[in-house]
């Protein structure tokens, strides 16, 4: 038809394509071609032809007229040529995506002749999904409000389905803007159960009335349920008591004077008796909570903002626990067998609203990532795979979303920013907008009243922060139910992270498939048929890019099949395949349009035809001039195929017993053996039965070879894969002797013209040693095999050994050359790292050919290791003891600061926890051996006790119990991080500091002098007093004295552990080395 496809038409610019649709939108045509990308507009109305007509000829409708059904069609004759197929349908809330998935759907159940229980399954879940995922928005009636991606298994039919959702919008749940609704269950389950609710969840009102209404939503629950039982929906009456709670808690109030308490009203009191939930736990569930101090339980009681919060959040989990039990219901009923599949992903559309917030984020990110995918394919893809398979090609400049994706995704980017600031506990909407300022460098700008605006491809949309951080993490729980449905997790992964890694793995599945875009299309805002509002049309085509997909589609071919693939498929056609088509050869691949595959196929298809054809003669012949006196086998041997229709061939051959009219068997059972007799012609009217159902299997293409081809495709993939390995490892073979060659006749030329030999052992360690120095590889997170790390040792064994001296001797010069180059490296943790590796490796080595205890060698271990323990110390005082004393975690034991701490911020207690993660990890990675490592993290743990208790006994009007609980959560960060490393014991260096905050408890509680003497015994009498003092002037305690009259801790000393380790490493040549300058050095040794 005229203007079916954009890309037959001439010189294209935004407004002949909207001139083109409008024409084509009013005479009810709302499917246009445009290339890569197919068009569909929302008609708001049912314009869809018949699928038994289009079922007459449905090979031909994938490349006549536009319709969803060919997108459909072309997508199943895919799926035997190049595998699984997914079509991905976008476009705006509101454009039909959900209708043109369900056609889809539709129609491959058709055309796959596939079982009616299927339909009615996949019919009946798609209705369920829509009654528990969508609602009312302004832009659409029927809004999805979760991402869905459905998976329909083949085996030659459609063997079953499976549905996958994203991003739930749970908010739904609890909040909707004016104009819009809770989801639809809710509405059909009161008007169900003639429920009249305002609260803070749901506003039924509208039911009241309305008998009409309340009627249509009644029939749809009704509908709704009896599809929830046809797929196998267990505990129907459990989901309804989860859905009435929901709205009970949406009605449930909070009150009191002063302490914060539960109004416990008909709704309150319905609930608990509904779930069994003991009232006062309920209660306590909502208005209080509780934090663990050193092993003791204290109680707080919430805000009334936070029990509302924590009272929406248990409604939001609720619901979601049953859309996850509903989803995985459906998936057991509909799960089936089959490698082969076609998926439909049914994405939200992209959002702005008045008020956008996490929810729109996030559904606005996953629009900019397929987009962004949709670029990477169609752009920046197919530009450059043209140009490497060498077809002539026109560049095409298209817009490129990259760095918006960048700004989200890359670290410290906007989702790292909201998933860090949600899980601080001192976390705000202030810091988070401040830290989007200073991070993403304007590139997402900030907005006064804690708003920022995203720069999409759609355009700028403003998001407003100050829901972000609630949103992101559920404060609720549901360890308080019962129920089959609810799945208790501890810790709830943040919103954005889980959904990230569900996006991740999506786009992942459709990368190893091939896509088809669908690009749907809002005619209008008033959702009225027939009405084509301009304006927004062109801003949807200018925002996913029509007009360069045109332009690019133009020069692409549709199809594209790898040469080896093309030449095994096609080879039955002999020479004449490239007579009868036109076939671009590219170095890898070959290109064609569609009309080439078809023919191509309808060719494949007429050889095998023939194939049939003869056989059913030569059978017919056989039987014709061949009598026998006993049954003949006759078996037609074929490879197995996948059948289309009802019928399916199960093994490798046909087998027919054909008997004759003479009587071979006993005379007893000649009676049953004549009824079993059969004429000629019943005989070859079953082989020609047979014969089509093996015709059958031509008719679509690619279908009779299919399970063979796949058996081979991956075969060939691991051959060729086998056979590049080999290549390459042949290159790298014939490189490697060219060089030893080359490094040969460089030796034999320096040794005949200036041959140089090192027999003085100072000028051998002096080289050895700073080649490695120079080279030392900078602790990162690549790691580097242990025996190149420990390389200097190796080497420097070598080298002792070749010079043919005293063991002792010769490392002594080693050791005292390690000692005259110490200064050049003093400062370089990495270095001194380094060479101290070495000399504990060296002493392994020395002690494994038993020499043992050389002094120079244990002295200068012992020197660079207390080096190195001062180095880390002296970065450690950097943070300390402000890091441990002054942060505040807890915003709710916040002491009062003065004016420059509020001006000058105490370093983070995760600072501190990072250098010792890092002091610990690097010394890992230079291989320095444990107890040299336990001991460093000793000495570390030792300096950060002194330097807090020793500045705790300083301070002045410092102490308090808010501070000791402040105190008490930075010591329990440094406690995780000593059982990260799987080290127990290292708290017991910090005894000191963990007594203070005993005490404070202690005092706080009145306990007495004898309890405490007992419970701080670490401390003297003297430090007792002094702290009691600094908490409470007036207290009234007797401590007595007790002879240790030190009021300060004195500064730790470096102890050097016991550590006899033997090497089991040979010398290597690192990588991280020039390999001549080493080598040169340890040839010239004489």
């Amino acid at each position: 038809m005229e203007n079916d496809d954009l890309c037959e038409l001439g010189d294209l610019d935004g407004n002949v394509i909207s001139d083109i649709l409008e024409k084509r939108y009013a005479s009810g045509k709302i499917y246009t071609r445009s290339g890569l990308v197919f068009l569909a507009l929302n008609p708001y109305e049912n314009l869809n032809p018949s699928i038994k007509e289009i079922m007459q000829s449905p090979a031909d409708y994938a490349y006549s007229y536009p319709h969803i059904y060919g997108v459909a069609e072309s997508a199943y004759q895919d799926l035997f040529i190049h595998g699984n197929q997914t079509i991905v349908i976008s476009g705006e809330s509101g454009s039909g995506k959900t209708e043109n998935a369900k056609l889809i759907i539709k129609y491959l159940i058709e055309r796959t002749a596939s079982s009616a229980s299927i339909e009615r399954n996949i019919a009946a879940a798609n209705a369920i999904l829509e009654a528990f995922g969508n609602a009312q928005t302004i832009l659409n009636d029927n809004s999805s409000r979760f991402g869905k991606r459905i998976k329909v298994m083949f085996n030659g039919k459609i063997t079953g389905a499976k549905f996958e959702t994203y991003l739930l919008e749970k908010s739904r749940v609890t909040h909707h803007e004016i104009g819009e609704k809770n989801f639809h269950i809710f509405y059909q389950f009161c008007a169900s159960k003639g429920l009249n609710l305002k609260n803070d969840f749901i506003d039924t009102s509208s039911l009241v009335g309305n008998k009409e209404y309340s009627m249509r939503l009644s029939k749809e629950y009704a509908a709704t349920r009896s599809a929830m039982e046809s797929v196998g929906v267990a505990c129907i009456n459990k989901i309804e008591d989860c859905l009435l709670g929901i709205l009970y808690l949406g009605s449930i109030q909070f009150g009191g004077d002063g302490i914060l308490k539960v109004v416990r009203n008909e709704c309150f009191k319905e609930f608990c008796k509904l779930h069994d939930i003991q009232e006062d736990a309920f209660e306590e569930s909502l208005v209080k909570f509780s934090i663990q101090v050193k092993g003791e339980t204290i109680e707080v009681f919430n805000t009334l903002k936070q029990a509302v919060t924590i009272r929406n959040s248990m409604a939001r989990l609720l619901y979601s626990n049953i859309f996850n039990y509903i989803t995985s219901s459906i998936n057991n009923c509909l799960s089936g067998n089959g490698e082969l599949f076609i998926s439909v992903l049914d994405i939200f559309g992209f959002e702005i609203f008045e008020k956008n917030g996490l929810d729109q984020l996030c559904i606005n990110w996953t629009n900019e990532k397929i987009q962004n995918d949709f670029i990477r394919k169609v752009f920046r893809g197919k530009q450059e795979m043209y140009k490497k398979e060498g077809i002539e090609w026109r560049d095409v400049e298209f817009f490129d979303n990259n760095q918006c994706i960048l700004d989200f995704e890359k670290p410290c980017g906007l989702m790292d920013l909201i998933s860090e600031e949600s899980f601080n506990a001192w976390g705000n909407v202030q810091n988070l907008s401040m830290k989007i300022k200073n991070y993403l460098k304007g590139n997402i700008r900030t907005k006064a009243d804690d708003k920022i605006v995203v720069s999409h491809y759609a355009g700028d949309v403003e998001y407003d922060l100050r829901s972000f951080l609630d949103k992101n993490r559920e404060r609720g729980n549901l360890k308080i139910f019962e129920n089959p449905l609810i799945i208790h997790e501890e810790n709830k992964e943040d919103l954005v992270k889980y959904f990230k890694d569900s996006m991740n793995n999506l786009l992942h599945s459709i990368n190893e498939t091939q896509t088809k875009y669908i690009k749907c299309i809002r005619p209008n805002a008033q959702k009225k048929p027939k009405l084509f509002d301009r304006p927004l049309i062109a801003k949807q085509l200018a925002e996913c890019g029509v007009l360069e997909t045109i332009r690019i589609s133009k020069q692409c071919f549709p199809q594209e099949i790898q040469k080896n693939e093309f030449e095994t498929r096609y080879e039955v056609l002999g020479s004449t395949t490239f007579e009868m088509v036109t076939v671009k050869k590219g170095k890898s691949r070959y290109f064609m349009s569609n009309e080439s595959l078809r023919i191509l196929e309808i060719r494949r298809s007429l050889f095998y035809e023939e194939c049939f054809r003869n056989i059913k003669n030569a059978l017919r012949s056989y039987l014709n001039n061949h009598n026998c006196d006993k049954k003949q086998r006759i078996m037609f041997v074929n490879e197995p195929v996948v059948a289309e229709s009802s019928v399916s061939i199960e093994s490798n051959s046909v087998e027919l017993m054909i008997d004759k009219g003479y009587n071979t068997t006993d005379p007893c059972n000649a009676q049953e053996d004549n009824r079993k007799q059969r004429s000629y012609k019943e005989i070859i009217r079953d082989l020609e039965l047979k014969i089509e159902k093996y015709k059958k299997f031509c008719e679509a293409p690619c279908r009779n070879c299919k399970s063979l081809e796949l058996k081979y495709r991956f075969q060939s993939e691991a051959l060729k894969k086998k056979n590049m390995i080999e290549l390459e490892l042949e290159k790298y073979k014939a490189k490697v002797e060219d060089l030893e060659k080359r490094l040969s006749e460089k030796e034999e030329d320096d040794d005949s013209h200036m041959s140089v030999s090192f027999t003085n052992a100072y000028n051998v360690f002096n080289c050895l040693v700073q080649l490695y120095l120079e080279f030392v590889p900078t602790f990162s997170n690549e790691e580097v095999p242990k025996p190149e790390i420990l390389g200097l040792a190796h080497s420097a064994f070598y080298a002792v050994n070749k010079l043919g001296k005293n063991i002792v001797e010769s490392t002594a010069c080693m050791m005292n050359e390690i000692n005259l180059q110490l200064h050049m490296f003093e400062r370089n943790i990495h270095k001194v790292s380094f060479i101290l590796s070495n000399l504990i490796e060296y002493e392994n080595i020395l002690r494994g050919y038993g020499v043992n205890n050389v002094e120079e060698v244990k002295s200068l271990i012992s020197i660079l290791f207390k080096h190195l323990c001062e180095l880390q110390r002296s970065f450690l005082l950097e943070v300390l003891p402000h890091a441990v004393l002054e942060h505040q975690q807890l915003s709710k034991f916040k002491c009062s600061e003065g004016y420059f701490k509020k001006l000058f911020k105490p370093p983070h207690i995760s600072k501190l926890i990072h250098l010792l993660e890092y002091f610990y990890h690097q010394m890992s990675y230079y291989y320095i051996p444990d107890p040299y490592i336990m001991e460093s993290i000793n000495y570390l743990l030792k300096t950060i006790n002194i330097s807090v208790f020793n500045e705790i006994l300083v301070k002045k009007n410092f102490l308090s119990f808010n501070r000791g609980v402040q105190i008490n959560y930075n010591i329990n960060e440094i406690d995780k991080f000593c059982r990260s490393i799987n080290y127990l014991e290292g708290m017991f260096n910090l005894s000191h500091t963990t007594a203070i905050i005993r005490l404070i408890n202690l005092v706080e509680s009145r306990a007495t002098a004898d309890l405490i003497l007992d419970e701080c015994s670490i401390l003297n009498c003297l430090q007792i007093n002094e702290i009691v003092s600094k908490l409470d002037a007036e207290a009234s305690y007797f401590f007595g004295n007790d002879n240790r009259n030190d009021k300060f801790i004195s500064d730790p000393t470096v102890t050097l552990p016991s550590y006899t380790g033997v090497s089991s490493h040979a010398f290597i040549c690192p990588r991280y080395l020039p390999s001549e300058s080493l080598l040169s050095i340890l040839k010239s040794i004489r």
